[in-house]
């Protein structure tokens, strides 16, 4: 038991049992990440990283806005509300932290199956064992997530002692793409029926590239909307809004010069590359493949 664990149970106690109703569906996300604590124990490890962050923010903010400001009932009161907002927010991003890996892992062996499954399909054979050809698939792609994923079911049977129908099953309870799941489920039921386990996993790898296919054009056509956006509204627009305060200082013999100067300083320097960052950060969003 860690310190903000301790620092939950001791001090919000009487508040886990009625939050961990509300957070029941982190069990399956904790399972998934491996994270060996209980609903109840993360809850209050939530908590306590939020008290310790409310009482540090608390005395830091009080004492800094006093010196500031010579008010100490303002300090006390600012500081309160700021903490306040703080330490929620922050139990609420730890609290939901292993949904946003999970969805973020899934998405990643998501953009992987178009090709990572046609690697799966090679190493399936009716002479070997089929917990043997996962096996292979695992050493040879280390670097997949699939291969992760596929490797643990061999290992639910090499250690756990489980058959491979088993392993199977436990295995689409925890795991954290929804595709992969519909795809373990298709290869547990064509093995028990006895079908072509390899015939099965090229045809969903066909699948697959035909959709990334689409992604890429999908793709494609999202990327020149947002150059010309960005060269449209951003570039010229930026051009055009310096031309016409130029022109609009030219014109005005006041005292706006400096303030002009500044806005145009701000646009330029600031404003610009901000918008381009995101902008980056949204195509890298909507790739069909993953980018390390």
């Amino acid at each position: 038991m860690n310190l903000f664990e301790r620092i939950g149970f001791e001090f919000f106690g009487w508040a886990i049992g009625y939050l961990r109703d509300h957070f029941e569906f982190l069990e399956e996300p904790l399972k998934i990440l491996k994270i060996k604590k209980s609903v109840s124990e993360y809850i209050a490890t939530s908590l306590g990283l939020s008290f310790f962050m409310f009482s540090f923010l608390l005395a830091f903010l009080t004492v800094i806005i006093s010196i500031i400001s010579h008010n100490p009932v303002f300090a006390l009161f600012t500081s309160l509300i700021v903490s306040l907002i703080s330490s929620f927010l922050a139990f609420m991003l730890y609290a939901y932290s292993p949904v946003f890996k999970v969805n973020s892992i899934g998405k990643k062996i998501d953009k992987e199956l178009p090709f990572s499954l046609l690697s799966l399909s090679t190493f399936i054979s009716e002479d070997v064992p089929i917990e043997e050809s996962f096996n292979l698939f695992r050493k040879s792609n280390k670097n997949l997530l699939l291969a992760k994923e596929i490797g643990e079911i061999v290992d639910y049977v090499n250690y756990m002692g489980k058959d491979i129908y088993s392993a199977i099953e436990t295995k689409i309870k925890y795991c954290p793409s929804q595709k992969l799941r519909d795809i373990l489920w298709g290869m547990y039921s064509t093995m028990r029926s006895g079908g072509n386990l390899y015939e099965f996993l090229k045809e969903k790898s066909n699948e697959f590239v035909e959709e990334y296919r689409r992604n890429i054009k999908e793709f494609s056509r999202k990327v020149m909307v947002f150059i010309e956006l960005y060269l449209l509204l951003i570039v010229m627009g930026s051009l055009f809004f310096n031309i016409l305060t130029s022109i609009f200082s030219s014109l005005n013999q006041g005292g706006t010069g400096g303030n002009i100067v500044f806005l145009q300083f701000f646009l330029t320097a600031v404003t610009l590359p901000l918008v381009t960052v995101m902008m980056m950060f949204m195509i890298k969003s909507i790739l069909p493949y993953e980018v390390e």
